[in-house]
């Protein structure tokens, strides 16, 4: 897990045949100091120019000329560009703010997963076959029925229509993932629990769904073996994607701010850090505000832990963090 406190971003203007100029942008970090991330920035710059002047023209469509300046590309690849809230190195633990303001706990040891609500495909196909049925309307209606072309056509889309909502309405009754994602998450977690009798693992209810943490032992997010659990319980693959990449584990610890009514989005200054005054106070002034209207929700509630595993004590002094930072157990509203 590697999350800096100081970035930086330096810039080239190359001249390219064909054309007046590329300019290449590259971001820098550190952990130490503004002067370590500038100069890693330089040299990033450096280091991509020359891939630029090996390359070409040719290879300029293909060239990154400036990488996202967005608050989290943890699953792009790039460290995770957030400010630092908390940090707890004896847990594996840093606390930071994201992209829309809300607190998130990183951390190297404890596999958190969330797995969200589901749409049917239903709805898809019910688009598909009421195209189908429509065309078969208008052509089999007036040659089998006598009808014209357009009630031939507004036939097939009824019949569609009413063979589609009954087929949502089995869906809806069998795929338990849709109707209450909580309840299938907690039946996943019970037959792996089944499975692996030394897995035990944390049960968490969610505006979205359900998160799960195993608590029996610490997890490695280099490791392909930590996410056979998380592709048996279908977390999302750009968070699998984030966890490789960043060599860690992530779960919000705080409100989204639109579920605890607060309406005005967070983009006071801009990408993390920020550097100007003005910006930076109108900043801190959503934060306070986001924070007095937070102290009414949970980001979590915890429901029950399944497994007869026995706790490992490490992954236990993390969940105690989450617990409290999340108010898992204080009976308030999640949001």
């Amino acid at each position: 897990m590697f999350i800096p406190r100081y970035w930086s971003e330096a810039s080239h203007r190359e001249p390219l045949a064909g054309r007046d100029h590329v300019t290449v942008r590259r971001f820098g970090w550190s952990s130490s100091s503004q002067e370590e991330a500038d100069a890693h920035a330089r040299q990033r710059v450096e280091g991509a120019v020359a891939t630029l002047r090996e390359g070409g023209p040719d290879a300029l469509e293909a060239f990154t000329r400036r990488e996202r300046a967005i608050a989290y590309a943890g699953a792009d690849g790039l460290p995770i560009r957030e400010e630092v809230l908390a940090e707890h190195p004896a847990l594996d633990v840093v606390v930071t703010r994201n992209g829309y303001g809300a607190a998130c706990l990183n951390t190297t040891r404890a596999m958190f997963v969330d797995v969200d609500a589901q749409a049917s495909n239903v709805g898809l196909a019910g688009c598909v076959g009421a195209l189908a049925g429509f065309v078969v309307g208008l052509l089999a209606g007036p040659l089998l029925l006598g009808w014209s072309v357009w009630a031939g056509g507004v036939a097939g889309l009824v019949a569609v229509g009413a063979l589609t909502t009954a087929a949502r309405a089995i869906v809806a009754r069998r795929d338990l993932h849709v109707r209450d994602t909580l309840a299938w998450a907690v039946a996943r977690t019970h037959a792996w629990c089944e499975a692996h009798p030394d897995w035990r693992v944390a049960v968490y209810e969610t505006p979205a769904g359900a998160r799960l943490l195993p608590v029996h032992a610490p997890f490695d997010a280099g490791d392909d073996a930590s996410f056979e659990f998380m592709r048996f319980v279908e977390a999302d693959a750009r968070y699998q994607r984030m966890c490789r990449l960043q060599r860690c584990f992530r779960a919000r610890v705080s409100p989204k701010p639109w579920r605890a009514g607060v309406a005005e989005h967070f983009r006071a200054g801009g990408t993390w850090p920020v550097r100007d005054p003005a910006k930076l106070a109108v900043r801190s002034a959503w934060v306070r505000r986001y924070e007095a209207a937070a102290k009414a929700f949970a980001s979590c509630r915890w429901v029950e832990t399944v497994g007869t595993g026995r706790s490992d004590a490490r992954v236990e002094a993390v969940r105690r963090l989450h617990d409290e930072l999340c108010r898992a157990t204080s009976g308030l509203t999640t949001a």
